[in-house]
């Protein structure tokens, strides 16, 4: 079964974003230069928990992180290797416990699609990954989720600029897999 079968399965809207195929050409070629699935996966954004119920079916040896801001947002308690924290992504001390947790394999942004919220998060993060997957860049060219940043500033403007620091492979201008 491939990743977007996976992906419809579960109701994630990373099939209908077009995303799943960009992650299964990365995590393949991750895994088969690691030669093993990933030990830990952090997931920012997640809501009801569907694309936390893909990962654990991909990669079901593989401990499971979210946070969320959300309080009424129930973990999936049929994962049994989940941890979940609850709070802003741009929180510091949100991001400190995420921290404290070790180096995750993947760390993906799937949170408020917010300009500054991505970049505050991947910059209090990015030390303690090998990948970063940035989802919907796009939301970028919107005012409303640039809050004041100018597009130069945000995330995908720096990329495509050649003034974002990290070696990375962007497609669509939607999703970005960055390697720390």
């Amino acid at each position: 079964m491939s990743y977007q079968d996976i992906a419809v399965k579960y109701g994630t809207d990373k099939a209908q974003h077009g995303y799943m195929p960009y992650y299964e050409q990365h995590f393949k070629k991750q895994i088969a230069h690691l030669g093993e699935d990933p030990h830990k996966i952090l997931e920012i954004g997640c809501k009801q928990g569907a694309s936390l119920r893909m990962w654990n079916e991909l990669f079901p040896n593989t401990q499971l992180f979210t946070i969320d801001i959300f309080k009424e947002f129930n973990p999936p308690d049929d994962i049994l290797e989940l941890y979940s924290i609850t709070g802003s992504q741009t929180d510091g001390r949100i991001l400190q416990h995420a921290r404290e947790k070790g180096v995750y394999d993947i760390i993906i942004d799937d949170g408020s699609h917010n300009s500054r919220d991505q970049l505050i998060s991947f910059y209090g993060l990015v030390n303690c990954t090998f990948t970063y997957v940035v989802e919907d860049l796009h939301c970028c060219n919107d005012s409303f989720y640039r809050q004041d940043m100018t597009f130069a500033q945000t995330m995908l403007g720096q990329m495509k600029d050649n003034k974002f620091p990290f070696k990375f492979d962007l497609y669509d201008d939607k999703i970005a897999f960055i390697y720390g």
